[in-house]
């Protein structure tokens, strides 16, 4: 008898422990009040709790509150633009490129780029940079934040550079940030920056999903998007699902920049988020009038 009661408590315990994550989920990691969410839970004989998930037309979650992009930059940035200025007046790639990185063409190409990686004593600089070598001539771009394995094209019909730098770079965490150059017979300049928090913010805005359980689907313009099942066991109930920490871009044969974002989810109270089983959502980019244009949404299948 008193095995039973026990049981019974044990049962009872988890069962509220259960609803009361899903309850007490705050704005940034539950669905939004527009959708519609039921929950199932049912218990083996060992009290063993399992929360059956459906959500319709839930809304997706940013990993980013804000732009990454400053509008003042700090003093740590500021000594590592200086640092990066005073190497590239002082720096000649024909005859010393050891400091830099080639992520385009090469130093006899018609057009190069250069990532600034380390100073003369090899001590590893913080990631800002960027040399356009056009004809000859060296333009430098000390301000300009690459990351640790940028890339970069060059369009020669509209003589504009693309260059994709990370801006987050960690354990199952990579976002990038994307910039526009323009190149003329007189020079080259800064045009355009793209914010990885954009894309994520368009992301939110134009895409929802639905949950069956662990039959997860996404929509854009409410036609299906992709599919996927969920097979995360033992990590609780699925509370939301984030964009944000996994972005990148990639650049076709044709010089079109697309940005790649992987969603995350996220279960029961814990923070981490889980990509195994995600699909990779794919938007083309485009610039116009000196702006970027994110176009519609589709599978990277």
């Amino acid at each position: 008898m008193k095995l039973m009661m026990k049981k019974q408590i044990i049962f009872l315990a988890l069962l509220c422990m259960s609803l009361s994550v899903l309850a007490c989920g705050n704005n940034s990691d539950s669905a939004s009040s527009g959708s519609s969410k039921t929950t199932e839970t049912t218990a083996d004989e060992d009290g063993n709790v399992e929360v059956l998930v459906n959500i319709s037309n839930g809304t997706l979650h940013g990993n980013m509150s804000k732009k990454w992009k400053k509008e003042e930059i700090g003093n740590k940035e500021k000594k590592s633009i200086a640092k990066a200025e005073e190497i590239f007046n002082t720096t000649n790639l024909e005859v010393n490129s050891s400091l830099f990185e080639c992520i385009y063409g090469d130093i006899d190409s018609d057009l190069s780029v250069w990532s600034l990686m380390s100073e003369k004593d090899n001590e590893i600089l913080n990631y800002h940079g960027i040399i356009i070598r056009s004809n000859g001539e060296d333009y430098t771009f000390p301000d300009i934040y690459h990351g640790k394995n940028p890339s970069a094209d060059y369009n020669e019909n509209t003589h504009t550079v693309f260059l994709a730098g990370g801006t987050v770079e960690g354990t199952n965490t990579h976002a990038e940030a994307l910039y526009a150059f323009d190149v003329k017979d007189d020079g080259v300049t800064y045009v355009t920056m793209l914010d990885p928090y954009e894309v994520q913010e368009y992301i939110v805005e134009k895409v929802t999903y639905d949950v069956n359980v662990n039959d997860i689907t996404f929509k854009f313009n409410k036609k299906v998007l992709a599919e996927m099942t969920n097979h995360e066991d033992g990590a609780g109930a699925l509370r939301a699902i984030a964009v944000g920490e996994q972005m990148y871009y990639e650049f076709d044969e044709n010089h079109n920049a697309n940005v790649f974002v992987t969603p995350g989810l996220k279960f029961g109270a814990g923070t981490n988020l889980y990509y195994g089983d995600s699909p990779v959502l794919k938007i083309d980019v485009s610039l116009n009038d000196d702006k970027f244009v994110l176009g519609d949404i589709k599978s990277d299948e």
